[in-house]
């Protein structure tokens, strides 16, 4: 009996010690707001989504092989919780397997770009809602018609295969510099087409120290396909962007040009650049302020102003109000409209867009 009794004890703690060396957590966000986006003599009021956050949830786990070696995986959907429903991708925000280590990591798998990766954390937006940097950046290559994605001013010129993400690429190796350089971070990545378009290739490197933070970040994505090489081309985008914290207030800034280059045509590219504060106002209370112009292809502004109030350290309320004005464009009058499927597409030129949100953000 006693020996049965040690036999289940040494059992036990053998299991609890193999348990402690990995983990796999269940994690997501819920943003739900009320939204009013009025484009010309359209107005369109509903519930939105994403207005703080993107709304996601996903699996993430760890597993200690020793000597400082780890396998990582993670697993995550986007999701619309205004009605429930995923995209035609069930993970298509992140899916990958990776090993870290005192080497950095390595990861596998459809993951984000190094373009947006800056564009994103220099946002006082955070790439999200009516104020994110997106309406302009990657609205120059994807706008909306209702809740449809269509090719934005830098794809018209483009026949087919056009690209319409600049986020996020499928079959993916990315490499992430290790902790302890001295505040200088970095990735490199790479993207195989697989028979397809979509291969490419890029870089992000940065420092962050002493209240400052700044990269610099460069893909290149080939867009032609083997079936029609001429369809399309080669893109570019470079995203530079810096902030530093005064702890009063934190200023952020970043510059972007995103540049195709057709078989057979000219060159397009759109040129976008954002300035930005946030403003603490107190211990759970901050304001978001960013003013960012497109100057060439689309030749449009965006006012943006919101209020995040921290309810804890999951839940969160908050407000935003946005102005989006079209002016005399270079390759015609601008017509841009809010980076949503939920908000009235532009359709004349020259028109203006206003719009607000009101929502809470819970994390788990």
């Amino acid at each position: 009996m006693k020996k049965t009794l040690l036999a289940l004890g040494a059992l036990t703690a053998f299991a609890g010690a193999a348990s402690a060396q990995s983990s796999v957590t269940l994690f997501g966000v819920v943003d739900a707001s009320l939204r009013h986006v009025k484009t010309g003599d359209t107005s369109v009021s509903k519930m939105g989504t994403d207005g703080n956050s993107p709304s996601r949830f996903g699996f993430r786990g760890v597993e200690d092989l020793g000597n400082g070696l780890a396998a990582s995986f993670w697993l995550e959907a986007g999701f619309n919780p205004d009605t429930g429903t995923v995209g035609s991708k069930l993970f298509s925000r992140r899916s990958t397997v990776g090993l870290s280590g005192a080497f950095g990591e390595v990861r596998l798998g459809r993951d984000t770009l190094a373009v947006y990766n800056n564009a994103s954390a220099f946002d006082p937006f955070g790439a999200t809602g009516l104020g994110q940097i997106n309406t302009l950046l990657e609205g120059a290559l994807r706008t909306y018609t209702g809740t449809t994605a269509t090719s934005g001013v830098l794809n018209t010129t483009v026949a087919t295969n056009t690209v319409t993400d600049i986020r996020r690429a499928d079959n993916q190796v990315s490499y992430f510099l290790p902790g302890g350089l001295g505040g200088v971070y970095g990735q490199l990545q790479f993207s195989a087409g697989e028979g397809a378009r979509g291969q490419g290739n890029g870089v992000r490197l940065g420092y962050k120290g002493f209240g400052f933070d700044g990269a610099v970040a460069v893909n290149n994505i080939d867009v032609n396909s083997v079936a029609n090489a001429n369809a399309a081309g080669d893109l570019r985008v470079v995203n530079a962007a810096a902030s530093y914290d005064f702890n009063v207030v934190k200023l952020v800034g970043q510059y972007a040009q995103i540049k195709l280059k057709p078989v057979g045509a000219a060159d397009v590219k759109e040129r976008v650049w954002q300035l930005g504060a946030i403003v603490p106002v107190s211990a759970a209370g901050a304001v978001k302020l960013s003013y960012a112009r497109a100057s060439e292809a689309q030749r449009a502004n965006l006012l943006a102003i919101g209020y995040q109030h921290d309810l804890s350290k999951r839940t969160a309320l908050y407000a935003t109000y946005a102005h989006l004005k079209n002016k005399e464009a270079t390759n015609g009058n601008a017509a841009a409209a809010f980076f949503l499927p939920d908000a009235p597409a532009t359709t004349a030129a020259l028109q203006k867009s206003r719009g607000y949100e009101v929502g809470v953000r819970h994390n788990f």
